[in-house]
């Protein structure tokens, strides 16, 4: 018999790299990495509303009318991006701290 595989290959092997968890409306609210640390996500009406980090930091995520990516805050409280929408729910601005960027620009540089 072969010794088993180890490292990540064993972990993927062994299908245990991740383990993830769902709420009853089918949302991913948990994961977990084989040594532990764990992210969650936070959800209103099955919109995502906040995501915690391994380290507990907070990124809260806000939305239009429409339930459209409006904005994300990161955990210093600093608007790391800020979309602005046409009346076809088409993002016509990003907004970030380092870069205003319109559809014709090419600039993706979040923070």
């Amino acid at each position: 018999m072969s010794p088993e595989p180890t490292g990540v290959h064993g972990l993927l092997k062994q299908r245990k790299l991740f383990t993830h968890k769902y709420n009853k409306e089918g949302n991913l609210y948990r994961v977990c990495d084989h040594t532990g640390r764990e992210v969650q996500l936070h959800y209103s009406y099955r919109v995502l509303q906040k995501y915690i980090n391994s380290a507990g930091q907070v990124y809260n995520y806000g939305y239009n009318e429409n339930l459209r990516l409006e904005s994300i805050t990161t955990p210093r409280n600093i608007l790391a991006v800020k979309n602005i929408y046409d009346s076809a729910n088409r993002v016509l601005k990003q907004i970030t701290p380092k870069c205003h960027m319109t559809r014709k620009e090419n600039c993706l540089q979040l923070v």
